[in-house]
């Protein structure tokens, strides 16, 4: 008999993409699911619209408004399933994806298996893949961002792994920390070169926010995961750098016209990316950075306008 997987999905406001998401899991080849829908107080349609799509696999759970970690954290109170996988709700899944996720924890013993996604632009659709495997590493590669991603949304958990780590409340980017808890663990983590899941890339996410304070609200997650690790110099480091590249993205759409800003807060951006700077050891980091973050980090050095003019034209291929 198929093991039980418990798939969270938090609800907020998406009546136009939920209907998509929600077929998209309950087709899949991999039938023993516990799908919970978890009501974060939307307040359009969109528990009118996944009502004429429910069977009996799903339970869709009722809680006042709290945000996604919020929402996700209540799900996994409520999941009896031995297995978790998360679905935001507006991706949707590959017809496999658990069955190939499942295939291969079984096959190999894992605790985390991590499978690629694909990035769903309006013209474009790119694939984030990985190198077969087991994680040799999985905290120092965490810190890498290469063969960990620090989204939660590509890998299937043991539930046992993560039942004592909970989503942070009130933070942005709020995967970041709860990845990097559960890597504290050393887990068993397998990736497979297989995509599994269709992420779609809205205007109205955190990252395409139109001004730059709500833009630095990412620095939050940033900081939690720097002050956890402070006394650990390698990946206090890797840290300090991943927080950098993030000021140079806000530092560039500002400079390209994609968020609005105020002289007082890109005076206070360029402090912060001073004081990062005088913290930070590249030097230490460099053999293991990715191109598109060498170059970013190389190019800001010389001049932001020109790291601007290069992020410009990445974004204008997709």
């Amino acid at each position: 008999m198929q093991s039980l997987v418990s798939v969270i999905v938090p609800i907020y406001n998406v009546e136009n993409y939920i209907e998509k998401c929600l077929q998209s899991i309950l087709s899949q080849s991999y039938e023993n699911l516990e799908v919970l829908l978890v009501d974060d107080g939307t307040k359009d349609n969109s528990i009118a619209v996944i009502e004429k799509l429910l069977d009996e696999r799903c339970r869709v759970l009722h809680k006042e408004n709290g945000g996604l970690s919020s929402a996700r954290n209540y799900g996994i109170l409520h999941a009896h399933g031995d297995y978790i996988f998360f679905v935001d709700s507006d991706d949707w899944l590959e017809v496999d994806a658990i069955e190939t996720l499942m295939k291969t924890l079984e096959k190999y013993d894992a605790d985390i298996v991590q499978g690629s996604a694909k990035y769903c632009y309006p013209n474009l659709i790119q694939i984030d893949g990985f190198e077969e495997g087991f994680v040799e590493d999985p905290l120092f590669e965490y810190f890498k961002q290469q063969n960990i991603k620090t989204y939660v949304w590509n890998k299937l958990y043991k539930h046992e792994v993560i039942k004592d780590i909970i989503f942070q409340e009130g933070y942005v980017n709020e995967d970041v920390i709860f990845t990097y808890q559960v890597m504290k663990k050393h887990p068993r983590v397998y990736n497979i070169n297989h995509p599994i899941y269709n992420y779609i890339q809205r205007e109205t996410s955190i990252v395409h926010q139109s001004t730059m304070t709500k833009r630095m609200r990412v620095f939050q997650a940033h900081d939690y995961v720097l002050e956890d690790c402070k006394n650990q110099m390698e990946m206090y480091n890797f840290a300090l750098f991943h927080k950098y590249i993030s000021c140079i993205y806000i530092a560039c759409d500002a400079i390209n016209g994609d968020l609005t800003y105020s002289k007082e807060e890109w005076a206070a951006l360029k402090r912060l990316m001073s004081n990062i700077k005088n913290e930070l050891i590249y030097s230490d980091l460099k053999h293991y950075i990715e191109k598109n973050k060498k170059i970013m980090y190389m190019t800001s050095n010389i001049s932001m306008h020109l790291t601007a003019w290069i992020i410009r034209l990445w974004r204008k291929k997709r």
